[in-house]
């Protein structure tokens, strides 16, 4: 899964754009882009273990390699006691 950080999409696989650069022959550069609006300023995601939301922000790493979106966990403080 992919995320676009500049239309907020997501999407399970980027378009392949070629950029020629003016030359009649390889090597081209090959860029991944968004499918919506061809940006490519994107990035793959990951998905919630608990919930199965597509995570695009902070997320928690546990130590049996689980991963838990913002949504699915509550920051605690022991000396404030929340």
């Amino acid at each position: 899964m992919y995320f676009c950080s500049n239309c907020n999409s997501t999407f399970t696989d980027p378009t392949v754009y070629i950029e020629k650069h003016g030359l009649d022959s390889p090597p081209y550069e090959k860029l991944n882009v968004c499918p919506y609006c061809n940006c490519s300023d994107i990035f793959e995601t990951k998905k919630c273990d608990i919930c199965g939301e597509v995570i695009t922000g902070n997320y928690i790493k546990l130590s049996n390699d689980m991963i838990i979106c913002s949504d699915c966990y509550t920051k605690k403080n022991i000396i404030e006691g929340n």
